[in-house]
């Protein structure tokens, strides 16, 4: 229970200079008289006086014996209210009690701890501890800051490229390389030498770019420079190797635009070999730098199949210190070219159908040329 002071009634101080019990005063002769008035008052004892303090103004000095003041008659005391009756059990002992309990609200944990109603305060912590942990906080937010911004600014560049129209002009396209496929150019199969066509022990495969006729040369002879290149719309070129992979034999099918454009690649063939020098002359597709001569022309006895216009060569190629005479062999029909390379102008050649001289090779394919569908050479 609460003891109110202002009762007079509670403990003043912690040593107990004042009694919490009600005191009885006699006021007016002491024993030695024959006469007494007793007056009883209810009251309290104040704290002694500290001993070297002065004395308030108008109270006895300390040690003094207060005089002794008698009215008479005697004056009626006041009535004074009896006391409040107190508890059976007389309060404790003044002694060093704990202070009484904070009134004021718990401070809140750190931000970064939560501390369970009941449970007691957390320990402290040093300052190196708590510096640990605001730094490894601190990165933790600063990395996650970042990533989200890093991430929001990469997903506005992607919106804005895909939600903004480029004002950019273009980039310039390079021309394509190729053109479209002639829708005859597998009739060239049926033209080149096969394997079927060469005896045990070689062996047919495709040149090099060989079936390329945008960037592949099929006219190249005396170096010379020949305008219905651009004119080819399907091309196939495959060799003949014997077992040590040396080039024994090749043919070479080509269709142009129009049959107009494979006499003209025919009628070039023909400028180039009359106009030939007899020096040096460097390559316009990059083959080495040669000296070209020509002989008679080798095809003076040989038969002619139907429908087929023939152009041969014989000739000899020095270059690089070597000097090679080989013979070629152009079959035209229609906007069909077929050509035949003979690395060796003399002697039997590789048996083509067994047969190993080169007028009776060049029989075996102009008869291949003349039996091609019209419709493939229109």
């Amino acid at each position: 229970m609460a003891w109110p002071e202002a009762s007079g009634l509670a403990p003043r101080g912690a040593f107990g200079h004042l009694a919490a019990t009600p005191r009885s005063h006699d006021l007016g002769f002491d024993d030695r008289g024959d006469e007494t008035c007793r007056h009883t008052l209810v009251g309290v004892y104040e704290d002694p006086p500290i001993s070297g303090l002065p004395a308030d103004p108008g109270e006895p000095a300390v040690g003094a014996t207060p005089p002794t003041t008698v009215s008479w008659p005697p004056v009626a005391a006041p009535a004074v209210e009896p006391p409040v009756a107190q508890a059976s059990t007389p309060p404790p002992a003044p002694s060093y009690a704990a202070p009484p309990p904070d009134t004021n609200p718990p401070l809140a944990p750190p931000p970064f701890e939560s501390v369970p109603s009941g449970t007691p305060p957390p320990r402290f912590r040093t300052p190196a501890r708590l510096t640990l942990v605001f730094v490894v906080v601190a990165l933790i937010a600063g990395f996650g800051v970042t990533t989200l911004i890093l991430n929001a600014t990469d997903s506005t560049k992607k919106n804005a490229a895909s939600t903004t129209p480029s004002t950019a002009a273009p980039a310039p396209t390079a021309p394509p390389t190729t053109v479209p496929a002639d829708p005859h150019a597998g009739a060239l199969s049926a033209l080149i030498v096969n394997q079927t066509d060469v005896p045990l022990g070689y062996r047919v495969q495709l040149q090099a770019g060989g079936s390329d006729f945008v960037r592949g040369t099929t006219l190249d002879l005396c170096n010379g420079t020949y305008k219905s290149e651009s004119l080819r719309t399907a091309r196939r070129q495959v060799v003949v190797l014997d077992a040590q992979d040396t080039q024994v034999f090749s043919t070479e099918a080509v269709l142009y635009k129009t049959p107009d454009a494979a006499a003209q690649a025919l009628k070039e063939l023909r400028t180039v070999a009359a106009k030939c020098p007899n020096r040096p002359v460097t390559s316009p597709v990059g083959e080495p730098t040669a000296v070209t001569r020509f002989l008679a022309a080798p095809d003076a006895a040989w038969p002619h199949a139907a429908g087929v216009t023939r152009v041969a060569f014989d000739f000899t190629v020095a270059s690089q210190g070597q000097t090679i005479r080989s013979t070629a062999v152009y079959l035209w029909r229609g906007r069909a070219l077929l050509a035949l390379y003979f690395p060796s102008s003399q002697g039997d050649q590789v048996a083509i159908q067994d047969k190993t001289t080169i007028p009776k090779i060049d029989a075996i394919f102009e008869a291949r040329l003349s039996a091609l569908p019209v419709a493939d050479v229109k």
